[in-house]
């Protein structure tokens, strides 16, 4: 699953469609909502999710992987942080789904990526409440087929 979570960040860091995110500001984090006191916006998070095991035959099995990519923004006038056409939420979401979907991210074994979630976050302050917060997280699910 290190493997998984390593190649998420790497593809969503080298991928043209969110060139407007720098580098920096995609981590993997071991909680939702943890924000770096160093971060900027847009920021996106990587966390894994719920794993579920289905054994077959002969030594093998099918593994299914959750992981939530959250994003979040600060808004500068009220709906901006939503619908801004070249920042806003819905327009992040949109290029990390169509930068994710069916993307294997070169993983042996991965017979399917799709977003299966895409939900609201909340509200929340940051920079000690000088900041408003707001995000979307996406839910991943990888499929994976696995020998042991």
């Amino acid at each position: 699953m290190r493997e998984l979570l390593l190649k998420i960040k790497e593809v969503l860091q080298n991928s043209s469609n969110l060139s407007y995110i720098k580098d920096e500001n995609i981590y993997i984090v071991d909680i939702n909502d943890y924000i770096p006191d160093s971060a900027k916006f847009p920021l996106v998070t990587i966390k894994l999710g719920n794993a579920s095991n289905s054994q077959q035959l002969s030594q093998k099995y099918y593994q299914i992987v959750r992981v939530d990519i959250s994003l979040y923004q600060r808004p500068l006038k009220i709906g901006d942080s939503i619908i801004n056409s070249q920042y806003g939420l819905l327009k992040i979401e949109s290029d990390i789904i169509d930068t994710l979907i069916d993307n294997r991210l070169g993983i042996c074994g991965i017979t399917n990526a799709f977003p299966v979630e895409q939900i609201n976050g909340r509200e929340f302050s940051f920079n000690d409440d000088k900041d408003k917060i707001i995000n979307r997280i996406i839910t991943m699910e990888y499929n994976l087929f696995k020998k042991w």
